[in-house]
């Protein structure tokens, strides 16, 4: 039989699948402990915001969820909160955590030690692009929120060359200066084959040469042009095309596998 310990480390090693988190939450409810019902009660929400069909009792998981994250958050956080800025819970545990660019550097392998994480948001990457996408530690990564640091092209150009996102499927670059150089590198590039999602808005520039902001997702959508010529010239990009129907469905209730 599968030890308690031994499912836990199997959700740190591979933090993606639902079933080791399933035995986890029935051995734990089965002894009484909270913690099983939390695992439980995210998995429940989780899946109807996935299917967009929420559960009937959806009121009462949130409120059930709420209060056991009051209650028992801080200890079930314990080892990853020194850590990091701020975290959240998806799935029963810690998979999202915000830190700045150095601490990630700094700090990745005691994270991934403690918490099963999946989603990052980082701050004060200016700087540290080359160092930062050269990291193996973002190999294990399906969403990466890099908006507000001031990239630029050269950034995006560093991210798009960077042979540790091959299971980045969700991506924000708002409000990074980018123009329709740095736009067409993240088309250009053969890296990313899991990319569902980008956020463009807010930037200087887009691959359509169109005023104003755009969202990556939908450049052939809102601008026929410059942008269908890069999809032809590159070859079909998937985040060209995505579309997202509610911003509370955001990474990784966005296709969770």
């Amino acid at each position: 039989m599968t030890t308690e310990e031994e499912l836990l480390a199997k959700i740190l090693a591979s933090p993606y699948g639902d079933e080791s988190r399933k035995q986890v939450a029935a051995l734990l409810e089965a002894r009484g402990d909270p913690r099983g019902e939390f695992i439980r009660v995210q998995m429940k929400l989780l899946d109807g915001y996935v299917r967009e069909r929420l559960p009937d009792d959806f009121g009462a998981l949130v409120d059930r969820e709420t209060k056991l994250l009051a209650e028992h958050g801080d200890e079930w956080s314990r080892e990853v909160k020194p850590l990091v800025d701020r975290l959240h819970f998806d799935r029963g545990f810690v998979d999202e955590v915000s830190l700045s660019a150095d601490a990630f550097l700094d700090r990745a392998e005691a994270i991934y030690r403690v918490a099963p994480v999946i989603h990052l948001n980082l701050t004060g990457v200016k700087g540290r692009a080359k160092e930062l996408f050269a990291s193996p530690h973002l190999g294990r990564i399906r969403a990466l929120n890099l908006a507000e640091n001031d990239l630029g092209d050269e950034g995006v150009a560093e991210l798009a060359g960077s042979p540790h996102l091959g299971k980045l499927r969700w991506l924000s670059l708002r409000r990074n200066g980018i123009t329709g150089v740095g736009a067409e590198a993240l088309v250009a590039s053969p890296n990313l084959p899991d990319l569902k999602y980008v956020d463009f808005s807010g930037n200087d520039g887009d691959p359509t040469d169109s005023p104003g902001a755009m969202d990556g997702m939908e450049i052939l959508e809102w601008h026929e042009g410059p942008g269908s010529l890069l999809e032809k010239k590159y070859g079909p990009r998937p985040w060209l095309h995505y579309r997202v129907s509610n911003d509370l469905f955001r990474f990784p209730r966005m296709g969770a596998v």
